[in-house]
C-alpha cells in the first residue's frame, strides 16, 4: 500500500505535523510544566542522581520548552562522576543514547537546544561534543517515557 489513507475532510499526517509545527502556543495546546512537577515526576520514575543514569534510556515525546529535558540532562551530568568516575570510552558513547526527545515546533527546538548547549558547556563539556550529543539520532529503546500528561507517564516493565 503506497501513501497514506486520509479520511474525507481531514489531512495527512505530514500536513497535520506541518500545521502543528507552525502553530502558536495556544493553537497547539502547549503548556509549561513547573520545575517542581518535573522534579517530582523524575523522582517518582526513579530518574535520580543516585542511579546510574547513563544506563537508563529516557524518552521525552513532546519536549516543548525543554523543562523535562533540562532537568533530566542536569541530573544525568551530575550523576556521571558518582557512578562512572572518569568514564571509560568516550563521553559521547556514554551519554548519547541516554535521552531522546521529540518536538515539532522549530522555535521550541532551537530555544531548547540553546539552553541545553549552555547547560552542557557550564558542566564542562566542550561546545563541539555538546552539540554532537544534542544532535544524536541513533537507536534507542526507552526505559521511561516521561511527560506532564498523566496518560504518558509510564515506566516500562513494571506498569508504573
Amino acid at each position: 500500500m503506497h501513501g497514506q489513507m486520509v479520511w474525507p475532510g481531514s489531512c495527512s499526517v505530514e500536513e497535520a505535523s506541518r500545521q502543528m509545527a507552525m502553530a502558536g502556543v495556544t493553537e497547539r495546546g502547549a503548556i509549561s510544566t513547573q520545575k517542581n512537577v518535573v522534579e517530582f515526576i523524575l523522582d517518582l520514575s526513579g530518574y535520580t542522581v543516585d542511579q546510574p543514569l547513563c544506563q537508563y534510556r529516557l524518552l521525552e515525546p513532546s519536549f516543548g520548552q525543554g523543562e523535562f529535558l533540562h532537568i533530566a540532562v542536569e541530573r544525568l551530568l551530575t550523576c556521571l562522576p558518582n557512578h562512572e568516575g572518569r568514564p571509560s570510552g568516550s563521553l559521547y558513547e556514554k551519554l548519547a543514547p541516554a535521552i531522546r526527545a521529540v518536538e515539532l515546533h522549530p522555535d521550541s527546538i532551537e530555544e531548547t537546544r540553546s539552553r541545553l548547549l549552555g547547560l552542557m558547556i557550564e558542566k564542562g563539556i566542550n561546545r563541539g561534543e555538546a552539540a554532537r550529543l544534542i544532535d544524536y539520532n541513533g537507536p534507542q529503546k526507552p526505559d521511561s517515557v516521561l511527560s506532564s500528561e498523566p496518560h504518558q507517564n509510564m515506566r516500562s516493565g513494571n506498569g508504573q
